[in-house]
């Protein structure tokens, strides 16, 4: 049985489901909710109402809001979290925190742990499971968010409101019907398929209540008792209350791929309260799609997937004496491919769902009109979206704005027929390059899909430049040419010529290990080529929920980033696979402190920005002069991390003359011999998502543009929140192409493919 219910399928049709109104909910709770010692925010902090039976729980960023009947102001709300004391306050009608939780410990009793068997608690709990969940009839009100992403862009998210009718304990005859959903997917990833989807079905969102089902659990049914060691880590407070925490791995020998994690019982009920689980990396090679039907289905397609990640939290939550499911969350890596689509890549997915409300009223059973089939994808069902679509139900704040998310994939899906419409007009134009340029940005412009600027040389000459939009919409500022925007992963080159450089002052060597420069780093046995190659194994930081939370708290030394972020445990054998990492570019800037003896930035500008007179360039913080992009998603301003936060993988500020002074450089070969700039460039690594070589910093393009079939095409693309950018060369005929835009994702593929077209 496989905890992550996510996965790869296909649509089978669409429809749309009746919404059902819900009274207006005059009264809102929020805040934000922090650790008390530290300040950090605090995510999956469970905030309940006891007298409405009302719940929610905190995002990444520990931010909640609750909406509440007029009736709620002067009612008690609580807030929990694993380890915490309970935070208990008045509502008002201008409840709005902040919400601070001070770490508890609880004493152990006298008797020693050591002769308590956590088998036998764990068999405790299950003969106490009748006593402690609620087995008459209810109904649940909950709401449901799965997010899919390839690198830094999203291209799946759904979202639903829904009951559930539990007729009883056995959760056999449960029911789902959705009061509105809503989905927006691109299929770009698929090269376009469009019968492909990422989704859920109400039998597997439903199993996620594993009191349950417990018989079946893979760790605490009876076959999972035996493929799994388990030991008893001590007390800590749950809910509230103490609880016994329980951690579990999976037996050495064993070649399957079992779990890793901790459940906790309660001392005093022996009810199960919270279970978190992840693949053990003991058999995370023995993975394999759970279902034999699926798995034939998937060879009947030829399309596959591997889960390379998987971590599953579930709470439950403790109203009237009883247990219901709180919340879960989940997320995954997993690799999806196919080789008749030609397709395959690495995406992360996350699964979220609460418990908003619990009704223990006697129900009767749903009209089936209204019933979700237990193996029909909620994804199935839309309702008609609109600007407010969530006003009337409560939900889980998200860890980034999802009504842009959902428009950036909507333009991304009708990006396909604006680059026809585009094609077709560039063939009727006379061949004028400057005025098919101008037409094609400002076509996109038109479109609300580019803001920013768009810089283009032909033979190495300045051939196009112009400024599109606002950079600050609030003060109506609008983008120049000289605008300065965070360039995200384009700083990577930067990083890589660093690199290079003190290669040649005889300070590293390509060769070195992390070690030499970082010592008692996890990863010391990692080379310097390997970090700049991808192919390091260090785990992306910037792609772990876990780590989010503090990557937004605020700055962080370089220190802080390596030490907290850097240091998981490797994914393979260093040199022995490709996989994207800002983690191994953050291990880099750290060398390139070490080795320069200066901090990063300084580096930056003593070896890079002073001696080519790039006056608008900066790592960490804006450069002082010049005019500053803010970054928007969408219609909404961004929520970003600082960006001292990815040293080395991004956290550059730009613009585009001085783009183009870099670009120049590298062509006179001003800071490095041309051999060394041809290095560079030289593909090392399959990035097989992308259809690219990966080089030192930048990557050599294969199938993504036409002009890739007779010429070599050099580029790397950059996501930083609000900001995205491309930056391209094709060094035979003098071209350079630099996109820098700051309202969110913009088709950069297909402009990047359309102006080659025009220049070749």
């Amino acid at each position: 049985m496989r905890q992550f219910p996510c996965f790869l399928t296909l649509l089978l049709f669409c429809s749309t489901l009746p919404i059902l109104a819900q009274d207006t909910l005059p009264v809102v709770l929020r805040g934000r909710v922090t650790d008390a010692q530290t300040g950090a925010p605090l995510p999956s902090a469970s905030v309940s109402v006891p007298s409405h039976r009302i719940h929610t729980t905190t995002n990444s960023a520990g931010m909640f809001l609750i909406k509440l009947p007029a009736g709620a102001a002067g009612d008690s709300a609580f807030i929990t979290r694993i380890g915490y004391s309970t935070l208990r306050f008045q509502i008002t009608s201008q409840s709005v925190g902040p919400y601070v939780l001070i770490k508890q410990s609880i004493a152990l009793p006298e008797v020693s742990i050591q002769s308590i068997s956590p088998r036998n608690l764990i068999a405790k709990a299950i003969e106490h499971i009748p006593d402690n969940y609620f087995s008459r009839p209810h109904v649940l009100r909950g709401f449901y968010r799965l997010s899919s992403r390839k690198g830094g862009d999203f291209f799946h998210i759904s979202e639903a409101a829904y009951d559930c009718w539990h007729p009883d304990g056995t959760g056999r005859q449960r029911k789902l019907s959705l009061l509105k959903a809503r989905v927006e997917q691109d299929f770009t990833p698929f090269n376009g398929s469009e019968n492909i989807i990422m989704g859920m079905q109400p039998n597997a969102l439903l199993e996620f209540d594993f009191a349950a089902h417990i018989s079946e659990h893979p760790v605490l049914g009876r076959k999972g008792m035996e493929e799994h060691v388990f030991r008893l880590a001590g007390i800590t407070p749950v809910n509230g209350r103490g609880a016994w925490e329980i951690k579990f791995e999976q037996r050495d020998g064993l070649r399957k791929s079992r779990y890793q994690g901790s459940v906790y019982i309660d001392t005093a009920s022996y009810a199960f309260v919270s279970l978190t689980t992840h693949l053990s990396p003991k058999g995370i090679q023995y993975w394999e799609v759970s279902s034999a039907s699926q798995r034939a289905l998937m060879k009947l397609l030829n399309i596959y997937e591997q889960t390379l990640q998987d971590t599953l939290t579930i709470h439950y939550l403790p109203s009237g004496g009883k247990y219901f499911v709180g919340d879960v969350h989940s997320s995954s890596r997993m690799r999806l491919y196919s080789p008749r689509l030609r397709f395959d890549f690495e995406a992360l997915s996350r699964v979220d769902f609460i418990t908003t409300s619990i009704d223990t009223t006697p129900a009767l059973p749903f009209n089936p009109t209204g019933v979700v089939g237990r193996h029909t994808f909620i994804e199935n069902h839309s309702s008609l979206d609109t600007s407010d679509f969530w006003k009337d139900y409560n939900m889980l704040p998200s860890d980034y704005n999802t009504d842009s998310v959902a428009i950036a994939i909507r333009s991304r899906q009708s990006s396909v027929q604006y680059k026809q419409q585009m094609e077709n007009r560039l063939r009727r134009m006379p061949r004028n390059k400057i005025a098919q340029l101008d037409s094609l940005f400002t076509f996109y412009h038109n479109k609300r899909l580019f803001d920013g600027v768009a810089s283009v040389q032909w033979n190495g000459e300045l051939l196009y430049q112009k400024a599109f939009g606002q950079a600050n919409r609030e003060e109506r500022i609008p983008n120049d040419t000289a605008t300065v925007f965070r360039i995200g992963s384009v700083s990577k080159q930067f990083t890589a010529m660093l690199v290079m450089l003190l290669r040649e002052e005889g300070k590293l060597s390509l060769d070195d290990s992390a070690g030499r420069f970082l010592p008692g780093f996890a990863h010391g046995g990692v080379t310097i080529g390997q970090l700049l190659t991808h192919r390091s194994g260090i785990p992306d930081y910037t792609t772990s929920a876990a780590y989010l939370p503090g990557l937004y708290a605020g700055p962080q030394s370089m220190s802080d980033i390596i030490t907290k972020y850097c240091q998981d445990s490797a994914l393979f054998v260093p040199g022995s696979q490709f996989r994207y990492s800002n983690s191994g570019y953050a291990v880099l800037a750290a060398i390139v402190e070490k080795a320069a003896g200066m901090p990063f930035g300084e580096a930056l500008q003593q070896k890079i920005c002073i001696p080519l007179g790039m006056r608008h360039t900066s790592f960490g913080l804006p450069p002082e002069n010049g005019n500053t992009a803010k970054g928007y998603e969408g219609p909404m301003p961004e929520i970003a991390p600082p960006a001292v936060n990815t040293p080395g993988a991004g956290g550059i500020f730009s613009s585009a003359p001085d783009l183009r002074k870099w670009e120049n450089a590298l062509t006179s070969c001003r800071l490095l011999p041309c051999e060394r700039i041809l290095e560079m460039m030289e593909p090392r690594a399959d990035y097989a998502d992308w259809h690219a070589g990966y080089g030192y910093g930048w990557m050599t393009d294969r199938l993504l543009f036409r002009a890739s079939r007779k010429h070599i095409v050099h580029y790397h693309p950059g996501t930083d929140v609000g900001f995205f950018s491309m930056e391209v060369r094709q060094p035979d005929k003098g071209i350079t192409i630099t996109m820098l835009c700051n309202n969110g994702d913009f088709p950069r593929f297909d402009l990047t493919d359309l102006v080659l077209e025009i220049l070749n």
